[in-house]
């Protein structure tokens, strides 16, 4: 009789934790839907002010633990956005003209096991 118990909250408990962990893999955002949203965060912000016949078109996007560097382009200007992963998704850290080097993303914040990843090195 104890073996019988001690089966059935082994199976209970089993079950329990291959529940967890379908539901995990369920909510988590596939690497598409990841540089999707980066994508349109960085589009976002980067319109913003922009004339109505001017688009931004995204080069590249590197992401490295819950960071990303994107690469853009408007005409013929240029920049990058950094972005930090979220509970509420990706949120833009910084967005300028012109490409961020090691010290800046130092500067805000990114850690240095981050930084060869983002930067393509």
């Amino acid at each position: 009789m104890l073996v019988f118990q001690r089966l059935r909250k082994f199976t209970v408990l089993a079950i329990l934790g291959l529940a967890l962990a379908l539901g995990m893999a369920i909510y988590m955002p596939s690497h598409a839907e990841s540089t999707a949203e980066i994508e349109a965060a960085v589009i976002e912000v980067v319109s913003e002010g922009l004339r109505a016949d001017l688009t931004p078109e995204i080069r590249s996007i590197n992401v490295s633990g819950d960071y990303a560097l994107a690469t853009w382009t408007v005409g013929h200007m240029g920049g990058q956005t950094l972005l930090q992963q979220s509970d509420d998704g990706w949120v833009v850290v910084q967005n300028g003209g012109g490409a961020m080097n090691a010290a800046v993303l130092e500067q805000l914040g990114v850690p240095s096991a981050d930084m060869p990843g983002l930067l393509g090195e």
